[in-house]
């Protein structure tokens, strides 16, 4: 699976357009999800927030399924029991049960689980249904094991079409990861399928509940297991000198292996929620540092920009799309040109230069593509109106380089403590250099008691600085004289006077289009839509009436008059001839009948005999031809 281009431009203004955003980013693709729920004995006894620990990971799962249908278009999710007492799957897993195939959301499924929820809330115990069974009993755990799991959500994800161009994800919800456990047995098995499901692109992500007694061992076991199921660093990486990568296995830190001890079952439901959107990278990228080292960074667009579909000019009777495409031809020879026979010139300077074919383009070649240090200013120096469009946000990554995790710490740390932000140089393929800044976040987490959850990440807040071009200093016309107290009082009744209930207005842009298109259909003239978003100043002026005319006195005086101002001077009236010379004389200048109103044309027309009837340029005509004949 290839890492889309990050696109720092994004939630910015429009830029030139870059071949990798053809390509459907990473967060955009359908999701594909198996939970799979222990449904041992430990998961139905014990219990959290009064909820056994398994009913707690379904109500999780109900949750997520329920804002994915919501939000998503096409996700896939299944839930999977193991350690059931029977044994309800296509494959014939001992002690597997398939609670919800692999399919699409839907509400009827969602409403199951939530039901489950409910029974296990009002009898204080959870029961799946006769179907599946209760636990298994002690002494069979030898039928079972985590690579028989995995092997089983492998055969799901792997004969399901839809999940080929997919983002495939196992989360496994568990509370035994003690020596002791049956299930556990098979470490090398277990390692071995998970680095399968790797191959085939599914990301395991454990989740552990914890047990009364002492704390889970989360050491060897499940941390080979997952570290299978990551991608090794690449052998072109450079790891930093000195950074330990004993704690760190790919991109798995030892915070993912987390256990939920809190004491709210909500705290479940927020954990798979961030671990989810860990995963949601949108490019891997190696910072070079000024030394020549490099430290993998994983970036996300925090807010992704919504490309506005292009228009396409269709037939109007076939509806058939209309290709265009463009030649120029020589205005001599009318022959077509091709790319070699073009050039370019620019005004630079007062003179003409001229660009020779395929000059152009090595103009727009900055180096190679990526991402590098520049130095360091201090944090204060960065001003809210330096950031350009969103931010993303970048966590370590070793998949770029090894030992990356371990340094991005340690740089996060310093600088953090020196109050320091790193400016950087950013070169995309085809785009122009942009400079960034990496902002540090130290990580924060909750108490143990609340969970022990991760609440903010270690990594970096990547803000795209502007040009010097786009900071310019804009003369504020500040008055000198300080509003009265009298005057600042009576703005604020104003502001109270003019304060309305929210109330929704319908959109009336889309009242036009249903407008017009029933009008359409119907063959009908489109009614008239009343735009309901518009101010209704009247309303306004009508509440608060007082308080402005109390404002006004305030700010202005007592004699200050609105209404007054520059009244414009109308043009006098030309004066009604009443001797047939005086019409002469007034027909022979250009325009002069014309300045004449209806009223004295008409008396002229009455006075000779003439038709008094129609428009005023008809008597101006008549009365022009009377007096031209004399």
């Amino acid at each position: 699976m290839e890492d889309e281009d990050f696109d720092p431009d994004a939630g910015g203004e429009a830029q030139e357009a870059d071949p990798m955003d053809e390509a459907k980013p990473e967060l955009s693709r359908r999701d594909v999800v198996v939970f799979v729920i222990d449904a041992r004995k430990p998961m139905l006894e014990h219990q959290l927030g009064g909820l056994p620990f398994a009913f707690v990971a379904l109500d999780c799962v109900a949750r997520c399924m329920t804002e994915r249908i919501v939000s998503a278009e096409s996700d896939l999710m299944a839930v999977v029991l193991v350690g059931t007492a029977k044994t309800g799957n296509a494959y014939d897993f001992a002690h597997q049960s398939v609670l919800m195939p692999l399919a699409e959301l839907r509400a009827s499924r969602i409403r199951e689980l939530r039901n489950l929820v409910a029974e296990a809330k009002l009898f204080g115990k959870g029961d799946f249904g006769a179907d599946i069974g209760g636990p298994m009993e002690e002494g069979e755990e030898g039928r079972l094991s985590v690579s028989m799991a995995l092997h089983h959500v492998q055969l799901l994800l792997s004969k399901e079409l839809k999940a080929n161009d997919a983002t495939k994800r196992c989360i496994f919800f568990t509370c035994a990861d003690h020596a002791a456990d049956p299930v556990r047995a098979g470490e090398h098995e277990a390692s071995m399928k998970s680095r399968d499901m790797l191959e085939q692109g599914i990301a395991l992500i454990p989740f552990f509940f914890q047990p009364p007694g002492p704390p889970l061992e989360l050491g060897a076991f499940w941390r080979k297991v997952v570290a299978a199921n990551r991608k090794p660093a690449q052998p072109d990486g450079v790891a930093l000198a000195g950074a330990a990568d004993a704690d760190f296995n790919a991109d798995t830190p030892a915070d993912e292996l987390t256990v939920c001890a809190s004491g709210e079952a909500g705290a479940v439901h927020a954990l798979v929620r961030r671990s989810a959107a860990r995963r949601l990278v949108r490019k891997r990228v190696a910072l070079a540092l000024p030394s020549g080292q490099k430290i993998g960074l994983a970036l996300v667009n925090l807010v992704q920009k919504k490309h506005k579909p292009a228009a396409r000019t269709v037939d109007l009777r076939t509806n058939e799309l209309i290709v265009r495409s463009v030649r120029r031809l020589c205005e001599k020879t009318t022959a077509f040109l091709n790319e070699f026979q073009l050039g370019h010139l620019f005004f630079v300077g007062g003179t003409i230069a001229t660009f020779e074919p395929g000059e152009k383009a090595k103009l727009a070649d900055f180096g190679d593509a990526g991402l590098r240090c520049i130095g360091f200013v201090p944090a204060a120096e960065l001003q809210p109106y330096h950031m350009v469009g969103a931010a993303a946000f970048a966590t370590a990554s070793n998949e770029v380089a090894s030992g990356s995790a371990g340094a991005c710490r340690a740089l996060i740390t310093q600088m953090a403590a020196k109050r320091v932000a790193m400016v950087a140089s950013w070169v995309s393929k085809g785009g122009q250099p942009r400079l960034l800044a990496l902002s540090p976040q130290l990580e924060r987490r909750a108490p143990r008691a609340a969970g022990g959850i991760v609440e903010l990440p270690f990594g970096f807040h990547v803000a795209r600085l502007p040009y010097s071009d786009d900071l310019r200093d804009v003369p504020l016309a500040v008055s000198r004289a300080a509003p009265s107290a009298e005057a600042v009082d009576a703005a604020r009744e104003v502001v109270r006077a003019l304060g309305v209930e929210y109330e929704p207005k319908p959109s009336p842009v889309l009242a036009h289009f249903y407008t017009a298109l029933e009008a359409a259909a119907l063959n009908e003239a489109p009614q008239a839509v009343v735009d309901a978003t518009l101010p209704d100043e009247e309303r306004a002026l009508k509440r608060a009436r007082e308080q402005v005319e109390r404002l006004r006195g305030a700010a202005y005086g007592d004699e200050y008059d609105p209404d007054a101002g520059a009244k414009k001077k109308r043009p006098p009236k030309a004066a009604v001839p009443e001797t047939d010379d005086e019409w002469r004389a007034l027909a022979s200048s250009a325009g002069a009948l014309d300045a004449l109103n209806a009223d004295a044309l008409k008396g002229y027309c009455e006075q000779h005999g003439l038709k008094k009837s129609g428009k005023k340029s008809d008597l101006v005509a008549r009365v022009a031809a009377h007096v031209a004949d004399g």
